[in-house]
């Protein structure tokens, strides 16, 4: 989906990246001290714990 940076006034696609939220670490390290090392992975397959951020492709500034 094209989008118009407000910065740069560059048209296209922006650049998404997914990382790990909070609440994905939070539960990481939950997880990692109750069940001992069997359950801590799955934080980072959950789509939930995941949090996307937008970047411009040609300035790299944050978008929304």
């Amino acid at each position: 989906m094209p989008i118009t940076c407000p910065y740069c006034q560059y048209q296209g696609a922006p650049v998404i990246t997914r990382k790990m939220s909070s609440t994905g670490w939070i539960l990481f390290f939950v997880l990692f001290l109750f069940t001992c090392i069997i359950l801590c992975w799955l934080p980072f397959v959950m789509s939930s714990m995941q949090e996307e951020q937008r970047k411009c492709a040609q300035c790299g500034t944050k978008l929304g």
